[in-house]
């Protein structure tokens, strides 16, 4: 009888062993789902994701038939779905296409009428292609760590390399008939794109992931900074399952120059063993930034209101009460867009309505900072409502993570008696992000002005509001080189008022006073199609006849009885007693040092900041040579 039972027991074993076996799934994913999260890639109504599998991975695979897919969509209403398998994504030469339905906001299993059986000698990409109705957004991905040439994207009629848009690992899946027992870690690409400065600890983190069937339990992560000697971290008793992710930190380092860093990461000793069965994927290497001492960066908030909004002035009291303390840090603008057109309103503020979700619904308060997509919060594009603070709290967070790429300086003059504005607007590249077009732009901003606000009463001061650019909608198109700076000169005549250019007997005029003019500059990434495209990289802020600190080099002292300095072409003197003088470009690079006995020198056009040390004080010169 206790052999019958062991008997049968054993064969139940068997049939669970059998039946997991014939549920394997492959792919990058660790399984995160939002549905409020989801992606649209371009102005096209055809979407559609891919994951490669590299001829490593498949001969891991190498006789098993992939019988399906299993993916997630964020919205139903997809048409014309059609899951494919290709050597190429270049070309619509498919080895096999399945034609399905049943798209669901949820994760799915789509059966193959044919199983394709796989034969690991080649790479290959599977995925799907769908028609998506304008205004949802379908595309579905994990925002794990992002993998270079691992997830893909359709995008305005080509397939591109997801990788550095922060969406992780396409939610898509091979359904497998079963699949033998083997390790396989894969180390995802290291992103060190923070903002890390000299002097200050800088905290890097990876992630890996188990692509293989077992499970991982320990492993050594190997890092070498620059020159420096490598460290070793273990870890230990990690149970990491099949299809899960593992984020860890290395050591803090502090460098003491600005410049490139390379970083290498690799991974080995997994599970004990010496050996994984791909290698290809267990190192990593990249160049990190070291951002010099005094480079500044500004985070650009921008709000959406109205005068008819009744809620408004709850969004704006929001607004100054996650912003308290961080004036230094944050810009605020004003749209009055979202709600009903009023007197503030100008034409480009309805245009920024855009930045919803590519002319989807629109609302106020609302708010975005950054120009950046926040996917903690779950909306389709940067904007995101105002009910409380913790989505302003949760996006700043995010956005000082970044890297600002370029300092923004502006230098002002302004003729009281013909009421021009001359505005400089220099642009330091440290490093170019991974998009091809960026843009300028140069808005006129005015506080304090006194009118109509429901739930606010009469006499309601309207802050930030703004009054136009100088720029257009789109902005000034500038190339960014790295370590080259881009000089753009703006001339305006301040009228005595600003009349609404929004198209509507709402538009009225509204006097401008000069102390409460500034202007605002920033640098964005630019796309004509795509809300989630055009991030802003770094920014800034003035007053008219004002200018900016010159990338983060503040004055110490404004001593009138220090020495002073005027540049005669390229000739700069040095009129006065000092101590000493250091000589920094747009860059906050240390140019030239002088000591007391020099008087005059000569410099490259540009701009300057000029700090003079005497007697212990320090005071900060700025001059541009021509």
């Amino acid at each position: 009888m206790k052999r019958l039972i062991r008997l049968f027991l054993c064969l139940q074993l068997l049939v669970f062993a059998a039946s997991i076996n014939a549920q394997v799934t492959i792919g990058y994913t660790n399984g995160d789902f939002n549905k409020r999260d989801g992606i649209r890639c371009g102005s096209t109504l055809k979407q559609g994701v891919a994951i490669k599998l590299s001829k490593e991975k498949l001969q891991l695979l190498k006789g098993r038939k992939i019988t399906g897919i299993r993916a997630a969509f964020c919205t139903k209403y997809v048409e014309d779905l059609e899951f494919f398998i290709t050597e190429s994504l270049e070309n619509d030469k498919a080895i096999y296409k399945q034609p399905s339905t049943g798209a669901t906001t949820n994760w799915a299993d789509f059966s193959f009428s044919t199983p394709y059986s796989i034969l690991g000698d080649k790479d290959l990409y599977i995925g799907f292609t769908s028609n998506v109705q304008k205004g949802y957004s379908a595309l579905s991905f994990d925002r794990s760590a992002d993998s270079q040439g691992l997830s893909w994207i359709y995008e305005d009629d080509k397939w591109i390399d997801a990788y550095g848009k922060g969406y992780g690992s396409a939610n898509l899946q091979l359904l497998l008939d079963g699949a033998d027992s083997f390790t396989d870690l894969t180390l995802k690409t290291i992103q060190l794109n923070g903002f890390y400065k000299v002097g200050t600890p800088c905290i890097y983190s990876g992630e890996v992931f188990n692509f293989g069937t077992k499970t991982i339990n320990s492993l050594d992560i190997v890092c070498q900074v620059g020159n420096e000697e490598p460290t070793t971290l273990s870890l230990k008793d990690l149970n990491l399952e099949s299809n899960n992710t593992y984020d860890f930190n290395l050591p803090e380092y502090t460098s003491q120059n600005s410049g490139d860093l390379p970083v290498k990461i690799s991974i080995n000793k997994i599970n004990g063993e010496q050996q994984d069965a791909d290698l290809t994927d267990n190192n990593s290497e990249i160049n990190t930034y070291i951002y010099p001492a005094t480079t500044e960066k500004r985070l650009l908030l921008e709000s959406f209101t109205g005068q008819e909004c009744s809620n408004c002035p709850a969004g704006h009291r929001i607004i100054e009460s996650a912003t308290k303390g961080l004036e230094d840090e944050i810009i605020s603008i004003a749209h009055h867009s979202g709600y009903h057109p009023d007197s503030f309103t100008m034409k480009e503020d309805w245009d920024y309505c855009w930045f919803y979700n590519n002319g989807g619904s629109i609302y106020a308060p609302a708010a975005m900072i950054n120009r950046m997509q926040n996917p903690d919060i779950g909306t389709p594009g940067p904007v995101f409502s105002l009910s409380n603070a913790n989505s302003i709290n949760s996006t700043i967070a995010k956005c000082r993570e970044i890297q600002p790429y370029v300092s923004v300086d502006i230098i002002s003059e302004f003729n009281n008696d013909t009421r021009e504005l001359t505005a400089k607007v220099y642009v330091y590249t440290h490093v170019v992000p991974e998009r091809e077009q960026f843009a300028l732009n140069l808005f006129i901003v005015q506080d304090s002005i006194i009118a109509r606000q429901v739930g606010g009463g009469d006499e309601y001061i309207h802050n930030h509001v703004f009054r136009g650019s100088l720029t257009g909608y789109y902005g000034y198109e500038i190339g960014l080189q790295k370590g080259q700076r881009v000089i753009k000169e703006f001339t305006y005549v301040l009228p005595d008022a600003i009349m609404s250019t929004y198209e509507g007997e709402e538009s009225r005029s509204i006097p401008t006073v000069l102390k409460d003019m500034h202007l605002v500059a920033f640098v964005s990434a630019y796309s004509d199609n795509d809300p989630n495209g055009c991030f802003i990289l770094n920014s800034n802020t003035t007053t008219f006849g004002g200018e900016t600190s010159g990338s983060g080099i503040a004055e110490t002292s404004a001593e009138d009885n220090f020495a002073n300095v005027y540049a005669d072409g390229n000739l700069v003197h040095i009129v006065g007693k000092y101590d000493k003088a250091d000589v920094y470009d747009m860059a906050a690079h240390l140019v030239k040092t002088v000591g007391n006995n020099t008087e005059s020198f000569v410099l490259n056009r540009g701009f300057y900041v000029i700090r003079i040390m005497q007697e212990g004080k320090v005071i900060s010169r700025k001059l541009m040579v021509y």
